[in-house]
């Protein structure tokens, strides 16, 4: 894949319209259910690192979903797409569940805090991971 046909599949606004509608909702179901759980709105309480592999977990599921057959047009290939799709995302989670540990029991960070980052910095790194490996082919 050379330059040009990589800056075209990372700039199709149409494929990036409809991947931030999926991430969107994967990101509102991520944030609600993590800083639910970890300041008690859901009426548990646990640990920031445990909410957020939670809210991670949900939201895998509708972003795969989503993503498969809405963002990217694919109607099946799932033994292909999903085991990429799924590297793609614990490989993001890890990292994010290792910042948000950092940030909440080492430097006494706001859980609510950590989850923003991590709803903020996720959908980009998803996109440009999903669209140049995941979803190719």
């Amino acid at each position: 894949m050379n330059a040009g046909t990589v800056r075209e599949r990372l700039l199709s606004w149409r494929q990036a319209f409809r991947f931030a509608v999926v991430g969107g909702l994967a990101t509102v179901t991520y944030y609600l259910l993590t800083v639910g759980l970890t300041d008690g709105w859901l009426e548990i309480r646990l640990p920031a690192a445990a909410a957020n592999l939670i809210g991670f977990a949900a939201s895998l599921a509708l972003s795969y979903i989503g993503h498969h057959r809405f963002t990217f047009g694919k109607a099946s290939r799932h033994d292909r797409y999903m085991p990429r799709f799924i590297a793609v995302s614990l490989t993001l989670a890890a990292l994010s569940t290792g910042g948000v540990y950092l940030a909440t029991s080492v430097f006494g960070v706001p859980a609510a805090l950590t989850a923003g980052v991590v709803a903020l910095g996720y959908p980009p790194a998803s996109y440009v991971l999903n669209t140049l490996w995941a979803f190719r082919g």
